[in-house]
């Protein structure tokens, strides 16, 4: 999977915005919180799981690793060539999931329709 791949599904998922800030970091954000990040580099993705053991999970299997700036709150980073393309667009597509249902529900509601059974 490319960071092209990556770039293009994220901004598929309804509502999904990209700005580059903090030195050159891609942002990807629905609503006003981030559901990923690409390095200026763009060799890997940041995400949130739904759950801190989930995380915990993926960097003990090797899958992921710690960001080190966001260890404590369920956020791995993936090295894009490292996971199948549709492991890696679903753990997106998850990321999204979680972070949008933590937006208040007047911002979800200026959302389109998104359904996702497991987030």
């Amino acid at each position: 999977m490319s960071a092209d791949v990556v770039h293009a599904h994220c901004l598929s998922l309804p509502g999904a915005s990209h700005v580059v800030q903090w030195r050159g970091m891609h942002v990807f954000k629905v609503g006003s919180k981030m559901f990923a990040v690409m390095g200026p580099d763009r060799t890997n993705v940041t995400l949130k799981c739904a759950h801190h053991d989930m995380a915990e999970l993926l960097v003990e299997s090797g899958r992921a690793k710690w960001p080190p700036y966001l260890k404590m709150k369920s956020w791995v980073a993936i090295e894009i060539g490292d996971v199948p393309e549709d492991e890696l667009q679903d753990r997106i597509s998850a990321s999204y999931a979680v972070v949008r249902k933590s937006l208040t529900k007047a911002a979800q509601a200026d959302l389109p329709p998104y359904e996702r059974s497991d987030a």
